[in-house]
Parts: C-alpha cells; sequence; structure tokens
C-alpha cells in the first residue's frame, strides 16, 4: 500500500462484527482494496465465539485495530 498524499484526510472505518468469520476477511479486504491511502480500520469483536477472533488475530496491526468491548 502505498504512503498517503501529505495532507490527506485519515479515513477510519469501524466495523462492527460478532461471530462473522464467514464474511470478515472478504470485508477487512475490501477495506484494504480501496483507492484512499490514508486510512485505518477499527473491527469491534463484540464476544464472537467462532473463528472470528482467530481470523481477527491474523490482520491485526498496522492500519487494523482489533477491539473487543469490555462488559
Amino acid at each position: 500500500m502505498g504512503q498517503a498524499p501529505a495532507g490527506a484526510d485519515l479515513v477510519s472505518i469501524v466495523l462492527p462484527t460478532r461471530n462473522g468469520a464467514r464474511y470478515i476477511e472478504r470485508s477487512i479486504d475490501s477495506c484494504a482494496a480501496q483507492t484512499h491511502d490514508n486510512w485505518e480500520l477499527i473491527v469491534v469483536d463484540d464476544g464472537s465465539t467462532d473463528e472470528t477472533p482467530g481470523i481477527l488475530a491474523r490482520y491485526a496491526g498496522g492500519r487494523v485495530r482489533v477491539t473487543r468491548p469490555c462488559r
């Protein structure tokens, strides 16, 4: 992924999920494929009990942040 042009606005994408293993990789890949270079993805996992946490662990870091709300 290229560098953002100087002064390019940061776009923050918030992606909520719960037990979304079936679609989460496609969703993250879609965000990463956007033409705007200055972006971050914040995935909010609302207590998934399927394979979602493992998938998110592979993507976490850099522009992708994963959070789980406290309960």
